[in-house]
């Protein structure tokens, strides 16, 4: 997929018909939680992306610094040496819509200069100097929802006993902000925030409850891959998690997520073009 077929996608969304869409995650960095997926050299981030570009990925999502529970913070240079290389080198070497997983507008800006298509921020552009880059480039943006912020990461999480509604609330904020920049509503996708400062049921009730924040009119990303509330279910560890992480992601797509960030690019993306072929069937 290119930059512009994303674009006419976004255009086009509806959360019945669009087919969904599959992003491949690739992390540089030394401390991701799903050991498979970090790649210390521009060598084995290109091998990574040809792998997954054969594999049918639509969208390939780089980033540079962990934010799993109780990861370190890193600084904007640090992020920077590691990304910028990588983003350049995929983009030389292939045709494919990229993504860049970081909040710091420093970093955005650099990744956009440097090829980078579309922006993944865990933090819901809460910086506006981060909306103002978004808007200077025109550039797609996923916002995500984490509860208690990103230093609550770093902390016991609390449970909510209203956890949709929560990210309701959050998200019909942020769109109201993004609107009042001037950010067009045809280039946010939102992020329920899955793992991000949420218990284990707060997540099973994200994925049983998301076809709430259909009302936003905005494609829903989710990400499930591997993530430790599969564990707790089926008492595995992240080597084993493939098959719960699908089960989890036919029934987000069930409830009209459409975008899908993953580990595993082949065997989600045959398990979704399954359920999209039944969802089409009139």
């Amino acid at each position: 997929m290119y930059r512009l077929e994303f674009d006419k996608w976004l255009e086009t969304y509806n959360a019945t018909t669009s087919t969904p869409i599959v992003m491949g995650v690739i992390n540089i960095t030394p401390d991701s939680f799903y050991h498979a997926s970090r790649h210390a050299s521009t060598t084995a981030v290109l091998k990574c992306a040809e792998a997954m570009i054969k594999d049918g990925v639509d969208i390939i999502d780089v980033g540079a610094e962990s934010t799993r529970p109780n990861s370190i913070r890193v600084d904007s240079i640090t992020e920077l040496n590691r990304i910028v290389p990588a983003i350049e080198a995929i983009k030389k070497e292939f045709d494919i819509c990229l993504s860049i997983d970081t909040y710091k507008h420093q970093v955005i800006k650099a990744a956009f200069d440097s090829g980078a298509d579309i922006l993944n921020d865990v933090t819901a552009l809460s910086s506006d100097d981060s909306i103002k880059v978004v808007k200077d480039y025109n550039a797609p943006v996923c916002v995500m929802h984490i509860s208690g912020g990103l230093e609550a990461m770093n902390k016991p999480f609390v449970a909510s006993s209203q956890v949709i509604q929560d990210i309701y609330n959050f998200f019909k904020v942020r769109l109201q902000v993004f609107k009042t920049h001037g950010l067009s509503d045809r280039k946010i996708i939102i992020d329920p925030g899955i793992g991000f400062g949420k218990v284990t049921n707060e997540n099973l009730t994200i994925l049983r409850d998301s076809a709430q924040l259909q009302d936003f009119n905005c494609p829903i990303l989710i990400g499930v891959s591997r993530k430790r509330f599969i564990g707790d279910v089926l008492d595995k560890e992240v080597e084993r998690r493939l098959y719960g992480s699908l089960a989890a992601s036919v029934m987000a797509y069930a409830n009209g997520c459409r975008i899908f960030r993953t580990h595993d690019v082949a065997a989600t993306r045959d398990c979704l073009a399954m359920a999209h072929a039944i969802n089409k069937i009139i």
